[in-house]
């Protein structure tokens, strides 16, 4: 299914519910990879001309981390930074963690900016193993990691609390410019966070995100795939919820490999 088909439906007037099985890199999806990726991955440090560089650096990310829970992590996110560029999100962060060579990390999944308004992303992601695994269930997930992590409840070794914005402000800056409005506020939001002044999640807009991939199984579960099922169960849950705005993204997927067969295939990437 192309992007352009993903279900999109406003459940309340600030939420914002996108549903998509994705089940081939089809011409949309191949175009916008191939259009994309440098920015997503690592610009402003790599050109155009060096699209199969990046290509092959993915490649090598995702067999590295090949049958462990990172693979989910890489494959998700990466869908979810393209979708979000294609609905005209402005991303403001690194896909490829510039800390780390071979680690993805930013605290904060992704930052984005769409007018005037920043949004912070928290991508979740599993196989599908029991009727336990739902959208509904990694959705929650997202929303707690994002809550723990601006309230100050994220701890580091020492039971203290760790600023994910020192981070998250590294990334703005490379991506964009100190004059830039969302920098700004990230900027403040650190000092803040540093003097012990934390925050409430009510206060942010935010895109939690749930990827659960289907492989070795030879029919999606109904309660996982139909739409009615999941758009009821999350609005059902967020009832109690103080919320600013909220985009809350659900995608399936067939296969992991997706995305590294696509790779692998392409002219001059590497096996």
């Amino acid at each position: 299914m192309w992007f352009s088909e993903a279900r999109i439906e406003n459940i309340m007037d600030n939420i914002t519910l996108h549903f998509l099985h994705i089940d081939c890199i089809d011409e949309e999806i191949l175009n916008l990879i191939e259009n994309s990726i440098v920015s997503i991955c690592r610009w402003p440090f790599f050109w155009e001309g060096d699209r199969m560089i990046i290509m092959n650096e993915l490649i090598q990310k995702i067999t590295s981390k090949k049958w462990t829970d990172l693979e989910l992590g890489l494959i998700s996110e990466f869908f979810i930074h393209l979708y979000l560029n294609y609905k005209g999100f402005k991303q403001k962060c690194l896909y490829f963690n510039i800390e780390d060579e071979w680690w993805i990390k930013k605290w904060f999944d992704g930052l984005y900016s769409l007018g005037e308004e920043g949004w912070l992303m928290e991508s979740k992601s599993w196989s599908f193993t029991s009727q336990t695994i739902s959208h509904k269930n990694k959705i929650k997930e997202a929303y707690k990691d994002l809550n723990d992590k601006v309230s100050g409840h994220n701890l580091n070794s020492q039971w203290m609390p760790i600023n994910p914005r020192n981070n998250a402000l590294y990334h703005a800056m490379l991506v964009d410019s100190s004059n830039d409005t969302l920098f700004q506020k990230i900027k403040k939001m650190t000092e803040n966070f540093s003097n012990q002044e934390f925050s409430d999640i009510k206060k942010f807009n935010i895109i939690p995100c749930s990827t659960i991939f289907f492989d070795w199984k030879n029919e999606v579960k109904e309660g996982i795939e139909n739409y009615e099922v999941v758009i009821n169960e999350i609005r059902e849950w967020i009832l109690d919820k103080e919320i600013k705005k909220w985009q809350i993204i659900c995608f399936s997927q067939t296969t992991i490999n997706l995305l590294l067969n696509y790779l692998i295939g392409s002219n001059g990437a590497a096996e």
